[in-house]
């Protein structure tokens, strides 16, 4: 399995995707299945209490039409690519 966090703003973009997508494809034929994980802000509360800076502080979940616009990219090119995770 690969798994690949989608987070808004740094790997939700669809050409980053197809280029992840296409080397799957043609490097890692044999894979059985690739996760897309919605990005969580489920560690921020973590990082205050330790009063450290939180670097994707300001990076709120991504709509669940987003994700799916995101698989479907993934999806064309390597078909047993899935998502999961929060979105709003």
């Amino acid at each position: 399995w690969i798994r690949t966090p989608i987070i808004p703003g740094y790997t939700d973009d669809h050409a980053n995707i197809q280029a992840i997508a296409r080397f799957i494809r043609d490097e890692l034929p044999t894979v059985a299945r690739w996760d897309l994980l919605a990005y969580t802000n489920l560690g921020k509360p973590k990082y205050h209490r330790l009063d450290l800076p939180y670097a994707l502080e300001n990076i709120s979940l991504l709509a669940h039409d987003e994700m799916e616009a995101v698989w479907r990219v993934a999806h064309d090119i390597v078909p047993v690519a899935r998502w999961s995770g929060a979105t709003r």
